[in-house]
């Protein structure tokens, strides 16, 4: 099959996908997909109400038919996606919820700005400007890879979590870290301190003294 760019066929349980160096499907869900180059668009056809969301920097949606296009802009050859049913509402031009209806959590709504907050950190942390994804646990449960996370009802609660880890990864020392989420809430780190540990260990030293 000659196409212009990647493409992949894809159903519950099944996908094609054509010109990609190697893709796998694990659990039905998750689709791992290596890419010939960096830079590389994806097309992915489904049957709506099938979503594609990505760990990449962008998507455009087309809706023909029975049929729902997803086409998604890489900037790594290595990326991953998850395969659900849902609807994707933009919290930000970056940021996206994806539930099972058009509403929003009612916490969602009165954490928004906090929520928002620690997305960013995170970016900041795996050092990627890939869309971000909250996804409701009634469609996926335990999902944190790279930006697409699953939130409980307390999305804030979540957030923290994860970057908890992400810092525990970076710096190890339990009471550094505790110092640092402190000083998150309290809005006292610039986001871009978290993308060098020694500058962040140093930015809460000086702060301190």
């Amino acid at each position: 099959m000659n196409t212009i760019m990647p493409y992949c066929v894809v159903n519950i349980g099944e996908i094609k996908c054509y010109d990609v160096r190697s893709y796998r499907l694990e659990d039905d869900k998750l689709l791992y997909i290596e890419l010939n180059n960096t830079s590389d668009h994806v097309l992915f056809e489904t049957k709506t109400p099938l979503r594609v969301i990505c760990s990449g920097s962008g998507f455009e949606v087309f809706i023909w038919g029975v049929s729902s296009y997803f086409l998604w802009f890489f900037t790594k050859r290595d990326n991953v996606c998850i395969l659900l049913k849902g609807v994707i509402t933009p919290l930000t031009h970056d940021v996206y919820y994806v539930g099972e209806t058009v509403s929003l959590p009612k916490l969602l709504i009165e954490k928004l700005e906090e929520i928002i907050y620690f997305c960013n950190a995170i970016r900041k942390l795996i050092k990627t400007e890939d869309q971000f994804f909250l996804i409701d646990s009634k469609l996926v449960k335990d999902l944190r890879i790279t930006t697409l996370v699953s939130i409980s009802e307390n999305p804030v609660e979540t957030l923290i979590n994860y970057v908890k880890k992400l810092l525990a990864e970076k710096i190890g020392d339990r009471e550094t870290i505790e110092h640092i989420l402190k000083y998150m809430l309290e809005r006292k780190i610039p986001l871009q301190v978290l993308e060098d540990p020694k500058l962040l260990i140093h930015f809460i030293k000086r702060d301190e003294g």
